[in-house]
């Protein structure tokens, strides 16, 4: 019989009952060599972890199609999407300020939950609405022309 911990621990009066002894009896290293064996066993989980890596390359390499290279710097065409996307946004906010449309009111509008098809809506609210509408679709048109021309690029 081993102690669990070793010999020599050191620690003053400790019984047999604190140590806790392991047997080795033939039925416990049965199951110690079946644990073992199934941990060597790892053939499964490579073919696995194999098949997800080679995934993860594949899809790597659809994006990259995707990107533009500036003097050694990869930029993925989603990332330029989004940076179009923002920079549309700012600009329809610059123009509102330009035009000076009733920003101030603009500013305090609580638009949460509010759409179109609500009933005794405000001019004003409604215009706002509108003019968002009109926004996003335009906005989404040029996001579409934009990845329309990234794919014709990428089956060039």
């Amino acid at each position: 019989m081993i102690p669990e911990g070793g010999f020599g621990r050191g620690n003053v009066g400790e019984t047999a009952e604190t140590v806790g002894l392991r047997s080795l009896k033939t039925g416990n290293l049965r199951d110690y060599t079946k644990k073992v064996r199934a941990l060597k066993d790892t053939t499964e989980q490579v073919g696995k972890s194999k098949y997800e890596i080679d995934q993860f390359n594949q899809i790597k390499t659809c994006l990259m199609q995707f990107s533009f290279d500036n003097k050694g710097v990869k930029t993925l065409s989603v990332d330029i999407i989004e940076n179009v996307m923002d920079e549309l946004r700012r600009e329809r906010k610059i123009k509102m300020v330009l035009a000076d449309t009733g920003i101030e009111d603009y500013i305090k509008l609580d638009l949460e939950g509010v759409t179109l098809d609500t009933e005794n809506l405000d001019p004003d609210v409604k215009q706002v609405l509108m003019d968002k509408k009109k926004f996003k679709d335009n906005l989404c048109q040029t996001v579409s022309i934009l990845r329309l021309g990234y794919i014709y690029k990428v089956l060039k």
